[in-house]
Order: C-alpha cells, then structure tokens, then sequence
C-alpha cells in the first residue's frame, strides 16, 4: 500500500471522491429524497434558471441591464446568451421561471452543458500523461457538488468559466507561442464572462512576464468596452457597475465566500451575533489581504501554492456567490495531480504526509459531502477548503520564522 501511494499519491483524491459520491447515490436509494437535499437552496423551481434568466433577457441585448440586479453579467457573456437565443428565437416571454419546460431552451441548455463537460475533459486531458486518470478525473469532478449539483443543476456560466481559466493557466506556461496565445486568450474570454478571473493576472505580474500580462489587461478591457457598445452603451454600464457595488454590499449565508464564512464563525463558533455582520466584513477584508500575502510569501519554484491563492480569490472574493463557484477550484485539484502524477521525488516524509493531506481535502471538496446531511452541503464543501488555508497559512507563518532565524544567524 505504502509504494502505492508513493507511486500514485492522488489515488487519495480518487477515493475520498468516489466513496462520497457513491455514498451519497446509496443515500438517495435507501432514503428516496436525497436528490433533494443536494437542490441549491432545496427549491427544484429555480433549476436551470441561472441559464434561463440569462438567454431570455439577452434577447434584446440593449436593454439586458433593465431587469434589475439579476441580469448582471459582462456585457460580452450577454451577447454570448444574445447569439444563442437567435438560433431559434421563438421566445416571445421574459418570465425565465416558466422556460424549464420550453423545447427550445431544453436543447440551448442540453448544448450548453454538452460544450462544458467536453471542454471540462479537454481541459483535464491536457494536463494528464494518463488518458485513464485523466477520464476517471474528469468523471468525479463532474458528479461532485460544485459541478453536478451546482454548475450543471443551474446551468451557471461559472462552470465553462473555471474551464477556460484551467486552460489559460496550462497553456501559459507551455514552451510553444501559439499556445501562450491561446492560453491568453483564454483568460481574457473567461474575464469578459465573469470578471472575477481577472486575479490571474498577478501571475504573469509576479513572473515578471510584462508583455503577457499588457496582452492580456488590453485584450479584456478592449473586448469589455467593444461588447458594452451592443448592451446599452455608457448608460448599461452605469447600471451594470451599480449591481456590482450592490452585489458587494450583500451577504448570503451560503458558505460560498470570505463574508458568509465570517458571518458563519461570528454567529457559531465565537456567538457575536450582534456584531456578525460588521465581523464578516472584517473578516472578508483580512482573507483577501492575507491571500494575497500568502501568494508572495510562496517559494519562487513553488507554483502550486500560487495557484492555489490566487484560485481561492477567485472563488471566494465575491459576496453573492453559491456553490458553482467552486468550480474553480479545479485549477489546483488537477495541478496537483499533474505535479504528481509520476509520484514522488525527493520529498521528506514530512513533505509526504502534506501532500497526502492536499489530495484527501481535495477530495472531500470534489465530492459529495454527505457526512453534513441534513446541514446545508456547501458548509461541508467550504468548510474543508478554508481550514485546509488555515493549516497553509499556519505552515507559512512557521516557515517564514525559520527563515528570518536562519538570515539572523
């Protein structure tokens, strides 16, 4: 078992994953309403609406930023829904509540989530020597609760999103131009879809690899402002920008992001109920300082960690945010299982023992969490994740002090 897992370390990230899948899918036959529970906010009339809602208020794309904070993506992704609702335009309704059952928008939908999950295994495939981990990968991350019971039961953009940053971030470090371009390009698309992937441009700052991060900041705010002219010009911006500042003045209690997990350790764990809103605004305001902090604390030669601060900004940064935003999450599960595909190197038994540690919490997020059941799945999900950064943060702190002692000495 030892050189097993010497040799196949992320065999731990397999198992934890399909032994929370499977214990889930025996938990829905034994009990026969499980499926329920994994239903964001347990509410099956919200299914596919965050792709409904979308495709019929980007019909006429100049007037998309009308119907009040819920239209509210970049004017780029609203002409991406604008193309698709011209494939057919038979809609002749704003009410995305009663479109579920619309054939039209069964097959935009079917088409959409076809797209992603071949792009998803692409972008695994990639990355991956084996083309059996890489379809065993693919196929745990797409029944997980991020994908299956998030991106896939809402049909969330965040989902193709965290799909084309994976691609991006391979491609940037690849020895061939043409794919640093691509890779580019990538990122620039996913940026001009969410906004929020725009934190990948340390990357390339930290590198010192100027030219690239020029590209890819005029590439995103060119195709931003070019698309804004087809969604209302200056005056859609001007509502566009006032959700955003709406949006990060509001707090969901989802466990989806660095508010609501301060407003959780407020109200649970340190009982300041009076004082847990203003705590969690504290508290969202310190994680992103300290994320970024952590980031250029990180070894030079050590790009995982990296990637994984800047990957968890990206994820959890934003107020209004529900469990599809884990999805991006995948961009250091599958970096990781890259590094280590081949097994270990030189690496101390200490340095083992984290490793291992790395794998089984990604695991436990790219799973089910049925050890939560009847609680709220995203707090088993998030919870892991954010002590996991906890023991990071613990395990920087203690190797900066080494350092100093040392440089003292």
């Amino acid at each position: 078992m030892k050189q097993i897992l010497e040799k196949r370390p992320y065999i731990i990230f397999l198992v934890t994953s399909l032994l929370g899948i499977l214990a889930f899918f025996a938990y829905c036959i034994i009990t026969g309403n499980g499926m329920s529970w994994v239903i964001m906010a347990n509410n099956s009339d919200w299914t596919m609406t965050d792709f409904t809602r979308h495709l019929v208020f980007a019909k006429n794309a100049e007037i998309y930023y009308k119907f009040g904070s819920i239209a509210s993506f970049p004017p780029f992704c609203v002409l991406l829904f604008n193309l698709m609702y011209k494939i057919n335009p038979s809609i002749d309704t704003y009410d995305y509540l009663s479109m579920q059952s619309e054939p039209f928008v069964i097959i935009c939908y079917t088409m959409f989530i076809i797209f992603s999950i071949i792009l998803l295994i692409y972008s695994i495939s990639i990355n991956l020597k084996s083309r059996e981990l890489a379809f065993l990968t693919s196929f745990l991350i797409i029944f997980s609760l991020p994908f299956f019971a998030g991106g896939i039961e809402r049909g969330n953009i965040a989902m193709l999103t965290s799909v084309l940053c994976l691609i991006g971030l391979t491609f940037k470090d690849s020895d061939k131009k043409i794919l640093k371009i691509i890779g580019i390009v990538c990122l620039i698309l996913a940026v001009n879809i969410k906004l929020y992937p725009a934190i990948f441009g340390i990357l390339y700052l930290y590198e010192k690899r100027f030219k690239e991060a020029i590209s890819f900041t005029i590439g995103s705010i060119i195709l931003f402002f070019i698309s804004s002219t087809f969604t209302g010009g200056v005056e859609g911006l001007k509502i566009y920008f006032g959700y955003l500042f709406e949006y990060s003045n509001t707090l969901y209690t989802e466990y989806m992001s660095f508010k609501s997990i301060g407003f959780f350790i407020a109200n649970n764990i340190l009982h300041l109920r009076n004082y847990a809103i203003s705590f969690s605004t504290i508290y969202m305001i310190a994680s992103i300082i300290i994320c970024f902090v952590m980031f250029f604390l990180a070894k030079k030669e050590d790009k995982w960690t990296r990637i994984f601060w800047s990957t968890f900004l990206v994820t959890y940064t934003v107020s209004q945010s529900f469990r599809y935003m884990g999805c991006y999450m995948i961009i250091p599960a599958i970096f990781l299982i890259k590094q280590y595909e081949n097994g270990f190197s030189n690496e101390s038994l200490r340095e083992k023992i984290f490793i291992y540690i790395k794998f089984f919490v990604f695991g436990l997020y790219f799973t089910i969490p049925v050890w939560v059941i009847p609680n709220e799945p995203n707090m088993g999900m998030s919870l892991t994740i954010f002590i996991f950064s906890y023991i990071l943060i613990i395990k920087q702190i203690i190797q900066t002090i080494n350092n100093l002692k040392r440089v003292n000495k």
